[in-house]
């Protein structure tokens, strides 16, 4: 399972072991559709985009910067100033329960260790955006985290073989470009 996958999931599950008021179940690792606003009030945990650059040559890791959105999503049939403010607290507990424990746990490093699951988790934007359905007001309240985190990439490269040889061969030439030496050989690694 990719890290990105088991970030979102492990957010997710923070979420729903926080026993949000009025949410219950209805946190989501995926953005709910508009047709979808019969669940509500509602949290989806969806990534944007992520950023990475090399952090370690050998074994080759990157540092990952993944933004991940937290969507709270409530409604009520008139818009009589209370929408807002619902939303906010929601807002609140999401952002109370993600920051408690910036590293989002810890996982089995395989080493038979433990380890922090990610390095960072701080809040980098957050948006608001209302909905007029004709029946209902629906609200939405986007919080970013940025997420911060070290990848193993020798994990894709398990594939290839190991290089047990290598074979060479180096010429010397004079002023003239006319061959005067030639050395061959091979070089065996040990195991």
């Amino acid at each position: 399972m990719h890290f990105r996958k088991q970030i979102r999931n492990r957010i997710v599950d923070i979420l729903k072991d926080a026993n949000i008021p009025r949410v219950g179940a209805n946190v989501f690792s995926y953005k709910l559709q508009d047709t979808e606003s019969s669940r509500t009030p509602s949290i989806s945990v969806y990534t944007l985009d992520e950023s990475a650059s090399k952090f370690d040559e050998a074994p080759r890791r990157s540092e990952r910067r993944l933004n991940i959105t937290i969507e709270v999503r409530d409604k009520h049939p008139d818009d009589d100033g209370t929408l807002a403010d619902k939303v906010d607290d929601l807002s609140n507990f999401v952002e109370r329960a993600i920051l408690s424990d910036p590293f989002l746990g810890t996982w089995d490093n395989h080493n038979g260790e433990q380890d922090w699951l990610v390095d960072d988790t701080v809040i980098t934007n957050t948006e608001y955006q209302a909905d007029n359905t004709g029946e209902e007001y629906v609200m939405h309240q986007s919080i970013t985290f940025s997420v911060e985190y070290k990848s193993d990439d020798s994990i894709y490269a398990q594939e290839l073989v190991d290089l047990k040889s290598i074979g060479y061969s180096i010429e010397t030439l004079t002023d003239d470009n006319v061959n005067s030496n030639r050395i061959e050989g091979l070089v065996i690694f040990d195991e």
